[in-house]
């Protein structure tokens, strides 16, 4: 499968706790690219049909998520909402290309702190392939949570 995770380039200097967890949410990132590439590429190209540019928001609620394999819920932020200023990344999400490419912020909060990371992934297909096939295969693909986001 030819899927492709690419992330944000930033200079890591792993001796703080927020750098750690900052690597372990591009691990994260990574992990779940790999692993649920058609699902993230056919949620992408449901908010572009529907709402236009957008992100895949991933909230991991307890570090030793990082060690676990990801799982949804996942959901939908679109291009205006403050999420996306926050993070800091309004321009990732004016230039990627929705036709083969996805944005995916991978987040984890604290009460102290809310870090997080942000790729953009292109999926093993494109997304609105990916799209199609969790739509014509309910039974394998549960895609229903998406019908939820914000």
């Amino acid at each position: 499968m030819n899927y492709k995770y690419n992330r944000v380039e930033r200079d890591l200097q792993l001796d703080s706790f927020e750098e750690q967890v900052k690597l372990g949410l591009e691990i994260c990132g990574e992990l779940l690219v790999e692993s649920r590439h058609i699902i993230l590429g056919a949620l992408a190209w449901k908010g572009w049909i529907e709402k236009g540019r957008c992100v895949v928001f991933v909230n991991l609620e307890d570090r030793s998520d990082f060690e676990q394999e990801v799982e949804l819920p996942m959901l939908i932020i679109l291009q205006n909402e403050p999420l996306i200023k926050l993070f800091g990344v309004e321009e990732i999400v004016k230039q990627y290309d929705p036709e083969s490419e996805g944005v995916l912020i991978m987040c984890h909060s604290d009460r102290a702190y809310c870090l997080a990371s942000v790729c953009i992934f292109t999926p093993g297909y494109p997304p609105r392939i990916c799209y199609e096939e969790v739509k014509g295969r309910p039974v394998e693909f549960d895609f229903s949570w998406a019908d939820n986001e914000s």
